[in-house]
């Protein structure tokens, strides 16, 4: 069911729907032997017909899976269908795709994103996917935090980038969904209208799945920090590639640093 749900646009968010589940609450022991299999479906998709919301999808997905089980449930499992493929997911699709998801899947994305940059040795392997990660991942943690209700950042400043990039999961979901309900009746569809309320009840009320990290970027600093404090050449390293990163990445990260005060 599951392969027949992803492999369908028009119902691939159930297939992700199912995996989220897994990933939230059931003990990796219990299924992380059908990861292979998973990775495989997901993978074909992305090769022959990966859209926006797929790759959406793909993201929280992991997310979830790498933010609740750490990121070698997902590194392992992958490098059983080809090494070192976890890095091209990670600098093409993660990096990528992770300002396209919804607001309150930021802090997911975020938090996954820190266990990728401080569990996995990508920061003596593979400089350019750690940086991509980094900058992807920083982003995510300051959208994720710095818009109130008033649509303003803490410190006052608009927020309309932070506004535009949470609207644009949902504009291109609609986009996405409407296109396919039009392809799969074969011309035009007359409940269109009904796309606005094809989510599941209390999406965007969701319950957080990491009720353990109140404050996202506190996590994000804690993480590098640690990863920087493991040895000199990981310190003098982390500093050389955070000191790469574009300018709003830089700001972010040393905002993180600032909260917990830390300092390279």
């Amino acid at each position: 069911m599951f392969q027949n749900l992803i492999s369908s646009k028009a119902h691939d968010h159930q297939g992700f729907y199912i995996l989220n589940a897994f990933a939230k609450s059931l003990d990796l022991s219990v299924w992380s032997e059908h990861l292979p299999t998973i990775w495989q479906v997901l993978f074909q998709r992305l090769q022959t017909g990966k859209t926006p919301k797929f790759c959406r999808g793909f993201v929280v997905f992991l997310s979830v899976l790498v933010a609740k089980r750490g990121a070698e449930a997902a590194i392992s499992t992958m490098t059983t269908i080809q090494a070192g493929i976890h890095e091209m997911i990670l600098s093409n699709i993660f990096a990528v795709e992770s300002l396209k998801v919804a607001k309150e899947e930021k802090k997911l994305v975020a938090a996954a994103g820190a266990r990728f940059l401080c569990e996995t040795d990508l920061l003596n392997t593979n400089a350019q996917c750690w940086r991509d990660v980094c900058a992807a991942s920083a982003k995510c943690a300051d959208a994720y935090v710095s818009q109130d209700q008033d649509g303003k950042a803490p410190n006052g400043t608009s927020s309309t980038a932070n506004a535009a990039s949470n609207h644009l999961a949902d504009d291109i979901d609609l986009a996405d969904e409407l296109l396919e309900k039009i392809e799969q009746q074969g011309g035009y569809s007359a409940t269109y209208s009904q796309l606005s309320a094809a989510k599941p009840a209390g999406k965007d009320a969701d319950d957080d799945v990491l009720k353990d990290v109140p404050d996202v970027e506190v996590y994000f600093g804690q993480s590098l920090a640690q990863r920087a404090s493991r040895d000199q050449h990981a310190r003098q390293t982390v500093k050389d590639l955070l000191g790469q990163l574009d300018h709003d990445a830089q700001l972010v990260v040393a905002r993180c640093f600032q909260k917990i005060g830390f300092a390279l």
